[in-house]
C-alpha cells in the first residue's frame, strides 16, 4: 500500500488507522525512532506505553512477555527493525513470536532495513510492515509503503484520525479504482517514477512469495 510523504507519514498512517479508540499500544524503544512512534501516539491521543531498553540494548524478550501477560489491555506492539540512532538491528522475528504467542497485533517499522536486510514475512508474523522509497531501495523521497494483512486492513474503516493519512481509505480507493490515488491527495508522481535502482519490485524474483500473500504493493499504474 503506497502512502505519499516521507517514511514518518507511513508510520503515522498505520498508527492512526490501526490503533482504534479503546486500544492500547506498546512501543518497544531503544532510540529516537522508537520514541517517534510513541510521540505519534501521544499527539493522536492513543493510549500507549513504552518499554524503553535504552540505546545500547535490544528489547528484552522476557520483559516483553511479562508486560503482555501483565497488561491485557495492550492490543498492539510496535518496534523499529533498524534503530537508525545507533544502527542496532532489533530481533523482529523473536519479538514477533512473543507478540503472536500473546495474541497481539504486530507493527514493524522497517524504514532503514527493508531492501538491505533479508525479511521473511512468512516467519516474521508482522501484521503491518512499513518502509520508504528513499532508504535501502535507494529511491528519492516522496512516498512510503505499508505491507499489511488484508483481513486486518479491511476491518479498519472509519478509525483514522487523519483524512490524508487514512490507510484504509487509501487502500480501498486503490483497490476499487485500479491503483488510483485519492482525488484530494497530490500524487508523488516524480518520486514514484524514480524509485531507485534497488526497487524494481515487479521484476524481482520472490517478491510476491516473500510477502507470503499478506499484503499488496503497487509499484506502477
Amino acid at each position: 500500500m503506497l502512502m505519499q510523504g516521507s517514511g514518518t507519514f507511513s508510520v503515522e498512517s498505520v498508527i492512526t488507522t490501526a490503533v482504534a479508540p479503546g486500544d492500547r499500544l506498546l512501543v518497544l524503544a531503544n532510540g529516537a525512532y522508537g520514541l517517534r512512534i510513541a510521540e505519534i501516539a501521544r499527539r493522536i491521543g492513543i493510549d500507549f506505553t513504552v518499554l524503553d531498553s535504552g540505546e545500547l540494548a535490544q528489547p528484552g524478550l522476557n520483559e516483553l512477555a511479562a508486560t503482555l501477560a501483565d497488561d491485557p489491555a495492550i492490543t498492539h506492539v510496535a518496534v523499529v527493525h533498524c534503530e537508525t540512532t545507533t544502527g542496532m538491528l532489533n530481533p523482529i522475528e523473536e519479538i514477533g513470536a512473543v507478540v503472536k504467542e500473546h495474541g497481539r497485533i504486530y507493527i514493524v517499522d522497517a524504514m532503514s532495513s527493508f531492501g538491505g536486510v533479508p525479511i521473511d514475512m512468512a516467519t516474521l508474523g508482522a501484521d503491518f510492515l512499513i518502509s520508504s522509497a528513499n532508504k535501502c531501495i535507494q529511491g528519492v523521497p516522496g512516498f512510503g509503503f505499508v505491507i499489511a494483512r488484508r483481513a486486518i486492513l479491511a476491518s479498519l474503516a472509519g478509525i483514522a484520525r487523519s483524512l490524508s493519512l487514512d490507510l484504509h481509505a487509501q487502500w480501498q480507493t486503490m483497490e476499487e479504482h485500479h491503483g488510483k490515488w485519492r482525488f484530494h491527495l497530490t500524487h508523488p508522481y516524480g518520486a514514484r517514477l524514480c524509485p531507485g535502482p534497488g526497487s524494481n519490485l515487479k521484476k524481482r524474483a520472490g517478491w510476491r512469495r516473500g510477502t507470503c500473500g499478506t499484503g499488496k504493493i503497487i509499484v506502477s499504474s
